[in-house]
């Protein structure tokens, strides 16, 4: 979910004038109600919800003023000015930004940087599958893996300070190319590991060999919920979210 409750009331914003909803329905009376609105503080008064906002953001019916002056110009998304714009992307949605133009792009770097230096996981790449009433399918844990290493393997890794992965999974640090792509982290200080889970002590001391790098092996955090429900019956999960592949369900919450 974006920030939108930690933006100001008075935030201007502007969904498309065409209804894209299908005539007749209650999602088309909610945009004709919502598209009256000016500020976001007018939009929460109207009744939207955070799920709403979120859908017509990544449609790109609700636009935003990517420019830091005066003058309008708006773009895809929902809200004024680039910084509080970019807060409310995730890692992702941030570095589409890197092609475009050059002030979007220098915005779009700042952010990342800022968010990298001190990076700790926490599920942020665990992709989210919703249903069409809002609803959150389990999530493929060697999806949020592969989407992990290409983050880590990426151009912003020259951004890192301190890594924290500790909650990160295995399948990911266990991948063939990570160890080299850490070597290639020149502003790298820390990394913190799992303790727990390795293939073998071997997969470990390709971390601990890396000069320059203070290497942290920990035990998963107890105070946070690790979800170490792997297997439930599907029956007891609601019906957008169960999976057929039998009667049972993995869930993995990264």
């Amino acid at each position: 979910m974006l920030p939108w409750k930690q933006l100001p009331p008075d935030t201007p914003v502007l969904w498309t004038l065409d209804n894209p909803k299908q005539l007749g329905t209650t999602a088309y009376d909610k945009y004709e109600k919502y598209k009256s609105c000016t500020t976001l503080g007018a939009a929460w008064a109207s009744g939207a919800r955070l799920i709403d906002l979120n859908y017509d953001y990544k449609k790109g019916w609700l636009k935003m003023d990517f420019s830091v002056s005066a003058s309008p110009n708006w773009g895809p998304c929902g809200v004024n000015g680039s910084r509080e714009f970019f807060a409310c992307l995730n890692i992702e949605e941030l570095g589409k930004f890197l092609s475009a133009s050059r002030q979007v792009a220098d915005t779009a770097t700042y952010e990342l940087k800022q968010r990298c230096q001190h990076f700790e996981y926490k599920g942020q790449f665990a992709p989210t599958i919703r249903s069409a009433r809002g609803r959150i399918h389990p999530s493929s844990l060697a999806e949020a893996s592969r989407r992990l290493v290409l983050f880590l393997r990426s151009r912003l890794r020259t951004f890192f300070e301190s890594l924290n992965l500790q909650e990160a999974p295995i399948q990911a640090l266990q991948d063939p190319g990570l160890p080299m792509a850490v070597k290639s982290m020149p502003a790298l200080k820390k990394l913190v590991l799992p303790k727990e889970g390795w293939e073998s002590s071997s997969k470990k001391r390709c971390f601990t060999r890396q000069p320059g790098i203070e290497v942290e092996f920990l035990a998963p955090r107890r105070g946070l919920k690790s979800f170490a429900l792997q297997f439930c019956d599907v029956w007891l999960l609601p019906e957008e979210t169960r999976w057929p592949n039998g009667g049972q369900a993995e869930l993995r919450y990264l």
